[in-house]
C-alpha cells in the first residue's frame, strides 16, 4: 500500500495538467499555420471564453511555458515547445497502438490517447514508438 502512496504522489506532482497540454499544443499548432498565436485564437479553437483563456495564458507565462511579445502575440519557450511537441507525439504513438495493435476503433482510440497524452513519461514513449516499429501483426 505505501508503494500506491509513492506512486500517487508522482502524479500529483507531474508538472502539466491535460488542460494545460492542449494550451501548448494548441499554441503549437496556431503558430505553426499561421505564424503567431492569440488569446482570442486560442480561445476559438478550444471553444473557450478569452477571459478562461487569458487567465490560463497568463499562468503558462509565469512557468515560463509561453512567452508573449509587445503586440499580444503568443510564442512556446523552449521548455514550452519540449512539452508541446512531447505531449503530440505521445498521443499520435498511443492512438497508433490502440488502433494497430488493440484494433481499437478510430474515435475511442483518439479519444482515450487524449487522455493519456499527457501523463507518459519520455522512457514510456520511445519504448511504445519501438514496439509499434518493430510489430508484425500474424495471423492465427
Amino acid at each position: 500500500m505505501q508503494e500506491i502512496k509513492k506512486i500517487w504522489k508522482y502524479y500529483q506532482e507531474y508538472p502539466i495538467s491535460h488542460s494545460t497540454a492542449h494550451y501548448l499544443m494548441t499554441i503549437l499548432d496556431l503558430t505553426n499555420e499561421s505564424g503567431y498565436a492569440r488569446v482570442t485564437d486560442i480561445a476559438n479553437k478550444l471553444n473557450i471564453s478569452v477571459g478562461s483563456c487569458h487567465t490560463t495564458v497568463q499562468n503558462l507565462k509565469k512557468k515560463q511555458f509561453v512567452e508573449e511579445d509587445k503586440n499580444k502575440f503568443l510564442k512556446l519557450t523552449q521548455k514550452g515547445a519540449f512539452v508541446a511537441e512531447h505531449v503530440k507525439k505521445n498521443e499520435e504513438i498511443l492512438f497508433d497502438l490502440f488502433t494497430k495493435v488493440f484494433d481499437i476503433e478510430e474515435e475511442v482510440a483518439r479519444i482515450d490517447a487524449c487522455k493519456l497524452e499527457h501523463l507518459l513519461s519520455k522512457q514510456t514513449t520511445e519504448k511504445i514508438e519501438k514496439f509499434l516499429k518493430n510489430y508484425r501483426p500474424t495471423l492465427i
